[in-house]
């Protein structure tokens, strides 16, 4: 009499690998200076992530810049056009966007990491088979922990040359998923809520941008 077990919630997961996510969660929070809502707003800005992975800076300034992009701004990389394996000073680093021919300066920095556990269901299905075809199928529930990543960034709009602050933002992002184990990096689900956290941040400073036009 074979019996074949399997757990619902792993069907869950494909489904997500196959039909997409949108299963995080941001809240953002901004202000813009009283002196900024009078000026003409720039139109060519360099995005700068203050995050000491490579790959995660590339990740979050790609993100930052595609969002500013979509907005009608020219937005490049840091990462293009500052040499990180250069020392700057804040003074230099300015200078050097302002000869470059940037108005502006979006600073990204990471304000919180982690992971959370959370309580979710999970359906055991066992199926009894005689003669090869199934005779009996016991459901149980019960209860698991799996991780939840979440991250918080800062964005800030500096005015080039004098790098006055225009514009400053927060947003805090929580994936509802978890995939370890799935086809993916370590570090993928860290990464999806940091460029999550970073678009949202970017299409509020975007349509401040278009607005202002």
């Amino acid at each position: 009499m074979p019996i074949h077990t399997r757990l619902a919630n792993a069907v869950v997961v494909g489904l997500l690998l196959v039909g997409g996510f949108g299963c995080t969660s941001v809240r953002v929070s901004s202000y813009v200076d009283p002196a900024y809502r009078e000026a003409t707003p720039p139109k060519r800005v360099v995005v700068l992530a203050d995050l000491q992975d490579l790959a995660w800076r590339q990740s979050v300034e790609r993100a930052t810049a595609e969002e500013l992009s979509r907005a009608g701004l020219e937005a490049l990389l840091a990462l293009e056009v500052a040499p990180p394996t250069r020392t700057w000073t804040q003074e230099s680093l300015l200078e050097h966007l302002k000869a470059q021919g940037f108005e502006a300066l979006v600073h990204v920095q990471l304000l919180t990491q982690g992971q959370r556990l959370e309580s979710v269901p999970i359906e055991t299905v066992t199926r009894v088979y005689e003669k090869g075809r199934p005779v009996q199928e016991i459901r149980t529930q019960t209860q698991g922990l799996e991780a939840r990543q979440y991250a918080g960034l800062g964005l800030r709009l500096y005015a080039l040359p004098g790098g006055n602050v225009l514009w400053m933002g927060s947003a805090f992002a929580q994936n509802h998923f978890s995939l370890s184990g799935f086809f993916t990096s370590p570090d993928y689900e860290q990464r999806y809520a940091l460029r999550a956290a970073a678009r949202r941040l970017a299409r509020e400073l975007g349509g401040l941008l278009r607005q202002s036009r």
